[in-house]
């Protein structure tokens, strides 16, 4: 097949399958984040540990004893023993935001998350301007994907504490998330100032600005993650797929050969390879890249989805059917945009 014919191919269907597409092969991340958000808003780098030291002011003796067995148990990470001691000072004296929020801390770290959110809300009524206790809310909806609140809370937490490259990263996830791709940008540009040698930034706004249709903006951002971080399979893979829609496809399969090379469980490069390959003529290569992608098991929905295209484009129209079915009974989802497409093949059989 000719290159213009798949490239026009391509651009017919990703036009289609657009939300797929950003989902699985220009992403630093989806669902479990590869990067594991590396914007954690509660580690020492993000927040002055001496807050967890609690309230000096003269409580009665008996909050007192309640409130500092409730640290000591935090800081052995003992959160359950931190939950009781802290509940016992709250009842003691219920107008101490700090037990709040030393408790709502102990509660996200149990994974408790409305409980959690509860009671870190309780601690910024009684004391609107402590960014500790936004910080932590902001990260009870980030696990909640709550991409709107964690804004919101790391928009209040930047306002009391500003400076903190994690919370910019935070913050720019979110907007990437909800689609505010121009703050996001601006976000993970201020990580890149705050923290220049922190590859992640970089490859978080190149995940943004392929999402903007900057491809060349996105290659020098993967390019200057990857210069930070030569094994990350992911910023390798990433800059494949930029190259791949670029046509440039040489350089497409060194990385994604790389990236496999860093991890050999990268599901996202086996696929990007896969159509790398197809491209190229390589149709059982890519088929077999495509298999190894559902095997690896990580991201089944679009694995299925790459090897429906590629068995449609080869005219395999049965075999495209069975694994367009597969990808919409793993993902219910993704039945709407599927659908055309399993009708399309049907009607060529």
């Amino acid at each position: 097949m000719k290159l213009r014919n798949v490239l026009g191919i391509l651009a017919l269907i990703f036009g289609t399958f657009g939300v797929l597409e950003l989902i699985y092969h220009n992403s630093p991340g989806s669902g479990a984040d590869p990067f594991s958000f590396p914007f954690d808003l509660t580690t020492p780098e993000a927040i002055d540990p001496s807050l967890l030291y609690g309230p000096t002011e003269p409580y009665e003796n008996a909050f007192r004893a309640q409130y500092q067995k409730g640290i000591a148990f935090l800081r052995k990470g003992d959160w359950n023993d931190a939950i009781d001691s802290l509940t016992k000072a709250i009842e003691i004296n219920h107008h101490v935001y700090w037990a709040y929020s030393m408790r709502g801390y102990a509660l996200l770290k149990e994974g408790r998350l409305d409980d959690a959110i509860s009671d870190l809300t309780a601690a910024i009524k009684l004391n609107p301007n402590d960014y500790f206790t936004y910080a932590n809310r902001a990260t009870a909806h980030y696990r909640q994907k709550d991409w709107n609140a964690v804004i919101a809370d790391v928009t209040r937490a930047i306002e009391l504490k500003p400076g903190k490259y994690r919370w910019y990263g935070a913050r720019g996830y979110a907007f990437l998330k909800v689609g505010r791709l121009d703050d996001a940008i601006d976000d993970f540009t201020m990580v890149t100032k705050l923290k220049p040698n922190d590859y992640a930034g970089y490859a978080y706004r190149a995940r943004a600005r392929h999402r903007k249709g900057d491809r060349s903006g996105a290659i020098l951002d993967y390019t200057q993650a990857i210069a930070l971080n030569p094994t990350n399979s992911w910023a390798l893979n990433g800059r494949a797929w930029e190259y791949y829609q670029s046509g440039v496809f040489a350089q497409a399969l060194m990385d994604a050969n790389r990236a496999i090379e860093m991890d050999g469980k990268n599901a996202y490069a086996y696929g990007t390879r896969g159509w790398i390959e197809f491209a190229q003529g390589e149709t059982n290569r890519a088929l077999a890249d495509c298999s190894k992608a559902v095997e690896l098991g990580t991201n089944t929905v679009v694995s299925y989805y790459d090897g429906g295209m590629i068995h449609y484009m080869s005219r395999e129209y049965d075999r495209a059917v069975a694994d367009w079915n597969k990808a919409s009974e793993i993902d219910p989802s993704a039945k709407t945009e599927l659908k055309p497409w399993i009708e399309k093949a049907m009607l060529k059989n």
